[in-house]
């Protein structure tokens, strides 16, 4: 791949700032247009100037480093070299958001980035971070991504924008002062409105002044479409400081076209489970019914299903043969469990860290365990106490692997026609009216 000259310019810029600071990298922009490939070619150029890189992985439908469905936290020592499923890590912190459609919980996806953010200002806060956005950047997108900005406080923004784009606009300081995010709401500092907004249950009030804007020159940018200037904001109470790039780009376009987004996910997936084939790979893989399960007792964890209403009784029928996550969670913080046959189902739980996936192999209800085959360490399995059942699937492939005929949970009998055919979807993405909202922004 030749490289944009604006890619060397967008480095040079970041590099010169590592020996003033820590830089704090935000990517955005529409999906196909390059940003993941940006990424790589961004940590590569910072290596060269630091030992590690941290990345912050907020794109739970395409992911670099994990498998589909986690918010993570990867450091990065070596050069990055190919597609993602070529490179897969263990992540430093990561939490699992249980789908790759923030549609299905915006609150819980927003809930899943302070964590991880949180985590990396307490402990590698003086490692330079790159942060990967979702391409969806229109509506409930959008102010996603406002979000994502005013949480990460980043020090450069890098935008790419297209010849006929109008949503979003440069995200530069008249435009992140006013805009809404989802969860920080309204800020109208840019039109001098003192405003009242939430964040975790606190109030906090701002009082709201024209920022000013200032423009520096480039450092070798001249003359490639790079579009560059110094911005800084309030919000929340906190100072950013961004450098906002623009990246203009002629056309969407894709490094990946011989392959869906969906198989994109599915070959991640199966290189984060590769750690279960042995060391040397033998010339036939081992499929997954001739491996050996961890066994985790019904008393040890609880399940939880964040996206999916499903009846208690079948909730078993909805784990077996199933991907979840292996999280770890406050017991003390974990309330509405439900206990059927020592089987515990939690309603709602904290955000917590997860080690990893597991393939659910079998249960046995009479002894009341779970069968489990996963790459985490027995070490970190000791710790699992929650089971999160998302709705990113098992691929297909691993269920088929050295079978003959027909194979269970792999052919569709029913038309999904049918009362109670398929699980019902929460409704997680519309806010309810909040009567502070008039008095937030002066609706009537």
């Amino acid at each position: 791949m030749q490289p944009s000259s604006q890619y060397d310019s967008v480095c040079d810029v970041v590099s010169v700032s590592l020996t003033e600071l820590t830089p704090v990298v935000l990517v955005c922009g529409k999906k196909n247009v390059g940003k993941s490939t940006f990424c790589r070619y961004l940590i590569n150029s910072m290596l060269n100037k630091c030992g590690n890189v941290m990345y912050l992985e907020c794109d739970i439908g395409q992911t670099e480093f994990s498998s589909p469905g986690f918010v993570s936290l990867t450091q990065v020592s070596q050069p990055i070299v190919g597609p993602p499923f070529t490179h897969h890590m263990k992540s430093k912190r990561k939490c699992y958001f249980g789908g790759v459609s923030v549609n299905d919980s915006p609150d819980r996806y927003v809930a899943c980035i302070k964590y991880i953010l949180s985590h990396y200002k307490q402990c590698y806060s003086d490692v330079p971070l790159v942060i990967n956005t979702m391409g969806w950047i229109q509506d409930l997108g959008l102010m996603l991504l406002i979000d994502t900005v005013r949480l990460s406080n980043p020090t450069h923004i890098v935008q790419f924008t297209l010849p006929v784009q109008t949503t979003p606009p440069p995200l530069d300081t008249k435009y992140l002062s006013s805009a809404e995010g989802w969860d920080t709401g309204v800020c109208l500092e840019a039109q001098g409105v003192g405003l009242e907004l939430e964040s975790d249950g606190v109030d906090s009030e701002i009082e709201g002044s024209e920022p000013e804007i200032e423009y520096q020159e480039s450092h070798g940018v001249e003359n490639t479409g790079l579009k560059n200037k110094a911005i800084s904001f309030q919000s929340e109470g906190l100072t950013h400081n961004a450098q906002l790039l623009e990246i203009n780009v002629l056309m969407e376009h894709s490094t990946n076209q011989k392959y869906k987004n969906s198989e994109i996910r599915t070959l991640a997936l199966l290189s984060s489970l590769f750690d279960l084939q042995p060391n040397p790979l033998p010339e036939k893989p081992i499929p997954l019914t001739a491996m050996v399960p961890m066994v985790l007792p019904w008393t040890q964890v609880a399940i939880h299903i964040p996206h999916f209403q499903v009846p208690k009784s079948e909730v078993l029928y909805a784990l077996n043969a199933s991907l979840v996550a292996l999280c770890v969670s406050d017991s003390s913080q974990v309330d509405e469990v439900d206990v059927k046959d020592n089987l515990k189902i939690v309603k709602s739980v904290p955000i917590c860290e997860s080690f990893g996936v597991g393939v659910v192999r079998a249960i046995d209800p009479v002894n009341q365990l779970f069968y489990i085959i996963t790459p985490v360490d027995d070490q970190a399995l000791q710790s699992v106490n929650l089971l999160v059942l998302g709705s990113v699937p098992l691929p297909k492939q691993l269920l088929e692997q050295d079978q003959d005929g027909s194979v269970p949970y792999t052919k569709y009998h029913s038309t999904f026609k049918q009362t109670g055919s398929a699980p019902l979807r929460k409704r997680k993405n519309i806010k309810r009216y909040n009567p502070r909202w008039k008095k937030k922004v002066g609706r009537k």
